[in-house]
């Protein structure tokens, strides 16, 4: 009784579809929206993990996003900044610690990787550097 009213809430929500099996089982199938609120919660979990010591690079991720995509881009931003990255421009981010196996994981399950370019700088310009010093004071030293 509750295994079924678990499928049937699933079911409900659009993310499997039941079919009723030989022997009082269940075949559960799931479904692209259940596929996709699957890979949002794993995408959720992904975390770039700080350096024991800052090796003094920026990692810059920049990406021109076609328009068509607004709700891809969107979920990039979330994510960069959930991962603790800042926006220096518009479609700009920045973090101190390596992260380019990151991005790239969360921007293949967007299916955006063609649009998105991460590089790793030594030396930016003095107001942008001043910016994220203040802002990474305790996992950076220069």
């Amino acid at each position: 009784p509750e295994r079924e009213r678990i499928y049937r809430n699933l079911k409900r929500q659009g993310l499997v579809q039941i079919d009723k099996a030989e022997n009082d089982s269940y075949r559960l199938t799931i479904t692209p929206a259940g596929a996709h609120r699957l890979t949002s919660e794993t995408l959720d979990e992904i975390e770039v993990p700080k350096m024991k010591k800052w090796d003094g690079r920026w990692r810059l991720t920049c990406y021109d996003i076609p328009a068509g995509k607004n709700v891809e881009r969107r979920a990039l931003a979330k994510h960069l900044q959930r991962m603790g990255f800042t926006m220096l421009q518009k479609s700009m981010w920045v973090h101190p610690h390596e992260c380019i196996e990151q991005v790239g994981q969360i921007t293949d399950s967007l299916g955006i990787s063609r649009y998105v370019s991460v590089v790793e700088v030594v030396k930016l310009d003095e107001y942008s550097t001043k910016k994220l010093i203040s802002k990474y004071q305790t996992t950076v030293s220069i």
